[in-house]
């Protein structure tokens, strides 16, 4: 996955356990890595028609399909094409893409593009490609979870790139407790706010250390999938608390797309789901929106 992982019990030896998650995420990879040739996603996307898929991507396929049809079509993994076009893919770029090739390549972005048949997803268009990078994380985590439980371990907290599930308490007189970063650039991490969380999981998204300069210009790596642009909108950072991993994991970056007030009035609508907002007014302050639920269901 590119990243990190860390996780934290009370029970059973480390060693005995270490063996079983590293082959758990292994698997996880070989599903549904981009940087391995040989997954099962990076077979489908460079198929033509389509390829056989296995358990973890139709879990995350599926997933997708119904977090893109709820948030309007915000939350979309099949953006890579446009990920790569703006610089944050696997080739460095040096120059913006124009208007005429944003539009070429949304001719085959659109979950609209798959459909699952049996044991096998279907391409209607030779180019398109699915990137589970904005649920993949939190689907480990979940992964991982499940496995503990799975352990009888009752006490644990599971971290994969900074998308989090914890269970149980820390302690008698602890709860687990979370940071949630303030978002600025720089080298620095500072703490806005910690939250006790417990049976829970939460994932964070922001543009405010994924971007780059060019041409002069500052691209964020949070890409609309309805226009192909990177997006601009007052929302700095989203935290997203939700029973299962995957489900905060796509909702941060499915909030990130619609900025502050869509996402409020959204978030509203949702089940089980709390969040942190911290956006930007009309005159660059800072603010700070918690759900009604943060705080109080967390303990």
């Amino acid at each position: 996955m590119g990243t990190t992982y860390s996780v934290r019990y009370s029970g059973d030896s480390v060693a005995l356990l270490q063996v079983g998650i590293d082959s758990l995420l292994r698997r996880v990879n070989e599903s549904l890595s981009t940087y391995i040739s040989s997954s099962r996603i990076s077979v489908l996307n460079q198929s033509q028609n389509g390829s056989p898929i296995d358990a973890h991507l139709r879990v995350n396929f599926l997933k997708s399909l119904e977090i893109n049809e709820q948030s309007g079509g915000a939350f979309d993994p099949s953006v890579g094409p446009l990920t790569e076009a703006w610089g944050f893919g696997y080739s460095q770029k040096t120059e913006l893409p124009d208007s005429s090739t944003v539009d070429s390549i949304r001719a085959f972005v659109g979950l609209k593009n798959f459909q699952l048949l049996g044991d096998s997803l279907i391409k209607l268009h030779p180019k398109a490609r699915l990137d589970m990078s904005a649920i993949a994380k939190g689907y480990g985590v979940d992964q991982v979870a499940t496995y503990l439980l799975s352990r009888q371990i009752q006490n644990f907290i599971v971290e994969i790139g900074g998308e989090v599930r914890a269970h149980g308490r820390k302690s008698k007189a602890k709860s687990w407790m979370v940071g949630i970063e303030k978002p600025q650039s720089g080298a620095g991490r500072i703490v806005q706010r910690a939250l006790p969380i417990s049976n829970r999981s939460m994932a964070t998204s922001g543009n405010y250390r994924n971007f780059k300069e060019i041409g002069g210009r500052k691209i964020v790596h949070t890409l609309s999938p309805q226009t192909g642009y990177p997006i601009e909108n007052d929302l700095l950072s989203a935290t997203v608390l939700a029973e299962d991993c995957m489900t905060a994991d796509a909702w941060a970056t499915a909030f990130m797309v619609m900025g502050f007030e869509r996402a409020r009035q959204k978030c509203g609508e949702l089940k089980g789901i709390d969040v942190v907002f911290i956006y930007s007014d009309s005159n660059n302050e800072i603010h700070e929106y918690s759900s009604p639920g943060i705080g109080s269901d967390n303990q």
